[in-house]
């Protein structure tokens, strides 16, 4: 026979209890919520699966097991909401705090955005392409409004024309934001009146132009002086004529020039000169010189022009060849006599330099030649108190 050990000295041996080395587990040991058989019954924690110790509405056997919660504190994770709230209705995670990151009084379970606190469930909705009020709707409250009464939907100017929708003329140009898109204009850009004339651009076909806008009068300019869209329209037509055509010569020898000078109506807006090619022409404003560089009868015309209107006068002109004219050569004495006063001095002055020159040259040189030379000899008397001069006649010329 075996000796029966009671190994754990629970004063239960080893066959009647369910764990000999546990001296905290034996028959009639009270059950626990532990994860453990205390009572050796066959069942672990068994009496807690009805248990709601901390009033959660979670039972404490699910708190332990499943949840993994505090089952004596119903807000395990200290962020007041009950563990039963945080599993049941919210679905988040008991044992984790839930922030509110913005403060806005909404966890991140019941905000759109917990890091906007301008966007909560408890916010009203803007105007501003956002979800204000966690709805899932985007600026639904704007569909139908008119807040600045400029006959534009609120969620069009947002959206659409950029304007500001809480301002009947966004650019402050004096239009409204829905009259300017009626008349095609940029209700964003100020429509101005460049030229002061009362009308602005859109009203304008030239607002650069002071003269030019509908209420003008139409005067003969090639501009559309009334906006009508017609240049010159119900002004007498043009009647473009040369008035008159004068030469500087109709004859000319060769190789000299003839110029031809035309005026033209105040109908005529361009007067035109055309020659034959074998001409050579200089033409300018009114005005066109001629040569030709062999005798002949030569043709052209000039015209007055005005759009598609001429009128032209034939123009005729004749070179010849030069004139040659024998001169025989005559002697006489009035060249002489017609010298200029110029010359006159001009021949003086030369003669009376060649003279000074004579005369110096001849000086020098009577200066250094003397008559003969004389050999000096010491006087034989002196002066007591002055010596005497010597004889200079020698050197007299």
């Amino acid at each position: 026979m075996a000796f029966d050990e009671d190994g754990d000295s629970d004063g239960w041996y080893w066959f009647q209890e369910c764990n000999y080395s546990n001296p905290d587990v034996k028959p009639l040991q009270p059950e626990l919520l532990d994860g453990i058989d205390n009572n050796c019954e066959n069942g672990i924690d068994e009496g807690f699966k009805d248990l709601d110790s901390d009033n959660d509405r979670l039972s404490d056997w699910a708190e332990f097991h499943v949840q993994f919660t505090d089952w004596n504190n119903p807000d395990t994770d200290g962020d007041g909401m009950d563990d039963g709230d945080e599993v049941q209705v919210f679905f988040s995670d008991p044992t984790y705090t839930d922030p509110d990151d913005d403060s806005d009084g909404y966890y991140w379970f019941q905000d759109c955005d917990d890091n906007d606190s301008d966007r909560s469930p408890g916010l009203s909705e803007w105007l501003n392409g956002i979800d204000d009020d966690c709805d899932e709707d985007v600026d639904e409250d704007f569909l139908n409004t008119d807040a600045d009464r400029d006959g534009l939907v609120d969620i069009d100017e947002y959206n659409i024309y950029m304007t500001e929708w809480q301002d009947a003329d966004t650019d402050d140009d004096g239009l409204n934001d829905g009259y300017e898109l009626f008349q095609g204009t940029n209700p964003l850009f100020a429509d101005l009146d460049n030229d002061g004339d009362g009308l602005r651009w859109f009203q304008d076909c030239d607002d650069n132009n002071s003269n030019v806008n509908p209420y003008a009068s139409e005067i003969r300019n090639g501009i559309d002086d009334n906006c009508n869209g017609e240049i010159d329209l119900g002004l007498p037509n043009l009647d473009p004529k040369i008035l008159i055509v004068s030469y500087s010569s109709e004859t000319a020898e060769v190789n000299r020039n003839i110029a031809i000078t035309a005026y033209g109506n105040s109908d005529t807006e361009t007067v035109l000169f055309d020659f034959e090619d074998s001409l050579q022409t200089e033409i300018s404003i009114n005005k066109a010189t001629v040569v030709a560089s062999s005798p002949g009868i030569y043709r052209g015309e000039v015209c007055a022009v005005t759009a598609d209107l001429f009128n032209c006068e034939s123009i005729v002109v004749e070179f010849t060849t030069v004139q040659e004219i024998e001169v025989e050569p005559t002697i006489k004495s009035e060249p002489e006599e017609r010298s200029t006063y110029v010359s006159q001095v001009s021949e003086n002055i030369v003669t009376v330099v060649v003279l000074s020159i004579v005369v110096l040259l001849v000086t020098i040189l009577g200066w250094k030649r003397p008559k003969a030379p004389v050999k000096w000899e010491q006087p034989v008397t002196y002066d007591n108190t002055v010596p005497a001069a010597p004889d200079l006649s020698m050197w007299s010329p």
